[in-house]
């Protein structure tokens, strides 16, 4: 069993790229963790502190992709090279036939991979991994996102960062969802 180290001790440079890289290779599918576009490996972190509790010591690689977070550039970002990249890591961390999971755009990614190289599967998660700011910056805005959903222009309840004005799906902004989700 090759046990790698978690903490500070886990995150490494593979074949130019930044990663975590944690658990142990045993008869368990190794989990190989591709960001979206804009994020880094760090996405992933507090599923990969939930992993640790309900799986514990599961082989997992979590990848900056090239030209993200602490990862090398590249010439090319093709989803040929990028996906080469990222097999040139899996296969330096010592992967064998990961289930490749892509969050966002990175879904394509995990898919084309899956098909591409020897693995488990693919799985694509399209939604945002860390909704718990989103669900608080609700919470603490909920006069104002429940006024701003009633005016004539529709703009609508959205985090501060975004640059879009849009009228926001029925209830979105109503006390009782705000409190039912955070």
């Amino acid at each position: 069993m090759d046990l790698i180290l978690a903490g500070p001790a886990r995150e490494r440079r593979l074949a130019g790229l930044a990663v975590d890289n944690l658990g142990c290779t045993d008869s368990r599918a190794p989990l190989l963790l591709l960001h979206g576009l804009s994020f880094d490996r760090r996405i992933w972190r507090p599923i990969l502190t939930r992993l640790e509790e309900i799986d514990p010591f599961r082989r997992i690689l979590a990848v900056d992709l090239p030209g993200h977070g602490n990862s090398d550039d590249q010439p090319s970002y093709d989803l040929d090279d990028v996906l080469d990249a990222v097999h040139r890591a899996s296969t330096a961390a010592g992967l064998v036939a990961p289930v490749v999971v892509g969050h966002s755009a990175s879904g394509v990614a995990a898919t084309v991979y899956a098909a591409r190289y020897p693995s488990r599967g693919g799985i694509s998660v399209d939604r945002t991994l860390e909704v718990a700011d989103f669900g608080a910056y609700l919470a603490q805005n909920a006069d104002a996102c429940v006024a701003r959903s009633s005016r004539p222009n529709g703009a609508g309840c959205s985090p501060p960062s975004s640059t879009a004005c849009h009228r926001p799906p029925p209830g979105c902004c109503t006390r009782a969802r705000i409190r039912g989700r955070t």
